[in-house]
C-alpha cells in the first residue's frame, strides 16, 4: 500500500485535494494519521507510539522505511485570509467577535510557521507542494505532476475532476463555485484595508515567493 500524508492550513482546499486524490489514485491518504493535516508536522514515530487515530495496516513499516509520501496544498495568503474570515462568519457567527486583528495576525504567523515546516519536511521525503489556484486553472496538469512526483498509479484511464464547493454549509452547498474568483483574485475587493495590510506586513514573502506569490502594491 502506498501512503500519502496530506498537509495544508485551514481553508486552503484540503478537503478538495483529499477528494481528488481519493477519486484518482490508488493510495491511502493520511488525513489525520501521523498528526492533523492542518498542524505543523509531528515526529511520526512518536505519533505511532501514542496514536490518536486508528493505525492503518502497513503504516508503521512505511514510516520505518521512510516510504510515506507527502503532499501539501497552499493558497495565496490574501485568498486564505479571505476564506478564513468567511468561514468564521458562516460557521461561527456567535464567535465572530473573536476575529480581531491580533487574532488574525497570530493565525497568519501560524500560516508562515506551518508552511516553512512542511517545506522543510518535503526536502527529506518524496513529496510535492501544489497551489490551489493552479488546480483550478488546470487540474489535469497539476495532478499529472502529483502522479509523476509521488509515483501514484491512477484508478482509471484519466484524471477526473470533482466539483469544488464554495462551502459545505447548507446555505452554500448549491451556490455555483467560480474558479475565476481565485484565479483572477476577485476576492481582493472583499478584503478590508486592514486585512490587506495585515497580509502584506505579516507574511514571510521570502518563503511564499518560492511558490510564486507576491505582496500587492
Amino acid at each position: 500500500m502506498i501512503f500519502v500524508k496530506q498537509y495544508g492550513y485551514y481553508r486552503t482546499g484540503t478537503n478538495f485535494l483529499w477528494q481528488m486524490l481519493e477519486k484518482n489514485f490508488l493510495c491511502s491518504i493520511l488525513v489525520n494519521q501521523l498528526g492533523c493535516k492542518h498542524d505543523a508536522p509531528k515526529d511520526w514515530k512518536k505519533w505511532l507510539d501514542k496514536p490518536d487515530k486508528p493505525i492503518p495496516e502497513g503504516l508503521p513499516k512505511a514510516v520505518q522505511d521512510n516510504t510515506v509520501r507527502l503532499i501539501v496544498i497552499v493558497k495565496d495568503p490574501y485568498a486564505w485570509l479571505h476564506s478564513f474570515i468567511f468561514y468564521w462568519r458562516m460557521r461561527k457567527p456567535d464567535r465572530i467577535d473573536k476575529v480581531t486583528l491580533p487574532f488574525l495576525i497570530q493565525r497568519t504567523q501560524f500560516y508562515n510557521r506551518n508552511y516553512r515546516a512542511w517545506r522543510d519536511l518535503i526536502a527529506n521525503h518524496q513529496g510535492i507542494l501544489i497551489r490551489y489556484e493552479d488546480i483550478l486553472l488546470d487540474y489535469e496538469t497539476e495532478f499529472q505532476k502529483v502522479s509523476d512526483v509521488l509515483k501514484l498509479p491512477l484508478r482509471g484511464n484519466r484524471i477526473t475532476i470533482i466539483e469544488e464547493r464554495v462551502d459545505s454549509h447548507p446555505h452554500l452547498q448549491k451556490k455555483p463555485f467560480d474558479p475565476e474568483y481565485y484565479v483572477k483574485k476577485k476576492y481582493l475587493q472583499h478584503l478590508k484595508t486592514d486585512h490587506l495590510d495585515l497580509i502584506t506586513n505579516t507574511i514571510d514573502w521570502a518563503l511564499f515567493r518560492e511558490w510564486k506569490y507576491e505582496p500587492i502594491g
